[in-house]
C-alpha cells in the first residue's frame, strides 16, 4: 500500500520527472498506524518530491461545501490542525521511507524547500477537488452518527465504519470506470480520459494541466497521473475494510483521537462571537513547518 537528520555527502535522489507533479489532497482516515497516530491522511504520498526539494500541488476542498455541512451538523474543522497534521504525516513517511531506502536521514533543508515552492502554486483541478470533499464530508457524516449511536456495542459502530469503507471504494471504483476527469488546461476548463483499455488491461495516462506559478507569475503546463490517486484510495479502503472485518474494535477510538486532538470540534462549545469557522481563511503559508519536522 502506497501510504504504508544524518551528516556527510550529499543524500541519495529518488527518480523524479520535472513536468510531473503531484496533486495532494487531504483526507480523514479512521484507522491509526505506528507511523499515522493521528490519521489524517494525505494522497498521494510522493516522496521523491520531498526528498528532491521538488514541489507538489496541494488541493483544498470546496470550502463552501464544507462550510454548509460542517453548519448543519453543528460541528468545525479546525483546518490548520487538519492540514498541518497532513503535512506531519507526509514528512514522517517520508523520512520513514527515505531512511528505509538509502540508510541515512532525509535533509531538512529539502523538506523545507519542497513546502516552500508548494505552497506557492496552484491549480484547477475540478474532479479532484470534488472527489477530495466528498471524502471529507463522508466522513463527517459517519462521524456525527457515531458520536450520536446510543448503543454502545463495537459491531454497531464497526458495521457502520464498514460500511462508510464499502461506500468509498464503490465512488471511486466508478470514477475510474467513468474514465473522465476535468482539468484546466491552456486556460480552459476540458474533460479528458484517465485510463486507456487494451485487452481488457488499464493503462493509465498522464494528463496535462494547468500550474499557476504565484512566485513568477507564470502559467506553465504540468503532468500528472489520476488514475494512480484514484487507485490509492481505493486500496486505502479496502484495507480498512479488511481490518476491520477481522477485528471490529480496531477504530473505536477514531473519535476520541479527533475530538482530544481538537482537530473536530462542536460549533456549539464555543463562546466567541467572532471565531471564524471557514476554510476560506486558511493558507498553507500559514503552517509552521519547523514545528512538524
Amino acid at each position: 500500500m502506497s501510504w504504508r537528520g544524518v551528516f556527510g555527502s550529499q543524500p541519495s535522489k529518488l527518480k523524479s520527472f520535472k513536468n510531473d507533479i503531484a496533486p495532494i489532497g487531504f483526507y480523514f482516515d479512521i484507522i491509526g498506524t505506528e507511523i499515522f497516530k493521528i490519521p489524517v491522511m494525505p494522497v498521494p504520498m510522493r516522496i521523491d518530491k520531498i526528498s528532491n526539494g521538488e514541489p507538489t500541488l496541494f488541493l483544498l476542498p470546496d470550502a463552501n461545501q464544507l462550510d454548509q455541512v460542517t453548519e448543519d451538523l453543528d460541528i468545525y474543522i479546525d483546518y490548520e490542525l487538519f492540514f498541518s497534521q497532513g503535512i506531519r504525516n507526509l514528512v514522517s513517511y517520508a523520512k520513514f521511507k527515505y531512511r528505509e531506502l538509502f540508510k541515512q536521514s532525509l535533509f531538512t533543508d529539502a523538506i523545507k524547500k519542497w513546502f516552500r515552492k508548494a505552497c506557492y502554486i496552484d491549480s484547477v483541478i475540478p474532479t479532484l477537488v470534488q472527489d477530495f470533499t466528498y471524502l471529507i464530508i463522508e466522513f463527517l457524516y459517519l462521524y456525527t452518527e457515531l458520536d450520536n449511536l446510543k448503543s454502545e456495542m463495537p459491531g454497531d459502530q464497526s458495521e457502520k465504519m464498514v460500511n462508510f469503507c464499502s461506500k468509498m471504494v464503490i465512488y471511486f471504483r466508478q470514477r475510474i470506470e467513468n474514465n473522465e476527469i476535468e482539468v484546466k488546461y491552456k486556460g480552459l476548463n476540458q474533460t479528458v480520459q484517465i485510463f486507456k483499455e487494451r485487452r481488457k488491461k488499464y493503462y493509465p495516462l498522464i494528463v496535462p494541466f494547468d500550474v499557476n506559478d504565484i512566485e513568477n507569475n507564470r502559467i506553465t503546463q504540468k503532468n500528472f497521473v489520476p488514475y494512480l490517486i484514484y487507485d490509492d484510495i481505493i486500496e486505502v479502503f479496502a484495507y480498512n475494510k479488511k481490518l476491520l472485518e477481522e477485528n471490529p474494535t480496531i477504530a473505536l477510538n477514531m473519535q476520541q483521537i479527533y475530538q482530544h486532538n481538537h482537530i473536530i470540534n462542536k460549533r456549539s462549545n464555543i463562546t466567541d462571537p467572532n471565531h471564524n469557522f471557514s476554510l476560506d481563511h486558511f493558507k498553507f503559508q500559514d503552517i509552521n513547518l519547523s514545528g512538524l519536522l
